[in-house]
């Protein structure tokens, strides 16, 4: 339910339904990233990074959020952080990473 609430654009609505699993499974990285790339997206982004934070806890692998992590660290202008998790993202698998790097660092 939370990702049809974010495609439609009602992203409180979707906060409130991943929280919702959540509080059903708070083990499941896939859906600490979900919550974090909503609420990134809301604009909560001190927010978006703690989910992204706790499904890295969970999963140090999980791509995604290594990903949104340094899209939000980007968002708040902290390039150091946002370079490290791109490029850990980019050494995970997930290429949308490395147009990032690319314009932003040149690596």
């Amino acid at each position: 339910m939370g990702l049809a609430y974010d495609k439609l654009g009602q992203l409180e609505k979707a906060i409130t339904e991943y929280k919702e699993v959540l509080r059903i499974d708070s083990n499941s990285a896939d859906a600490h990233c979900a919550l974090g790339i909503v609420m990134r997206n809301a604009e909560h982004r001190e927010e978006a990074i703690a989910e992204f934070k706790i499904a890295i806890q969970i999963d140090e692998d999980h791509s995604l959020s290594h990903f949104g992590l340094g899209s939000a660290y980007m968002k708040l202008g902290n390039k150091a952080k946002a370079k490290y998790h791109f490029k850990r993202a980019l050494d995970l698998g997930h290429e949308e990473a490395r147009p990032f790097l690319k314009k932003w660092w040149q690596s």
